[in-house]
């Protein structure tokens, strides 16, 4: 039973925490474009990976 006035009092660090964890929202979202334009480059690249399966067989 003790550690329950611990776990309440780290609910405020935890509340603390929230608002940062809000602010690197928009900063994950800026990333989605970056990542979205890798797919035409990775999509460019099976090509030339399938023409390397009959070399491997």
């Amino acid at each position: 039973m003790a550690l329950i006035p611990k776990k309440m009092a780290l609910i405020p660090k935890e509340m603390a925490l929230i608002p940062k964890k809000m602010a690197l929202i928009p900063k994950k979202m800026a990333l989605i474009p970056k990542k979205m334009a890798f797919i035409p480059k990775k999509m460019a690249f099976i090509p030339k990976k399938m023409a390397l399966i009959p070399k491997k067989i």
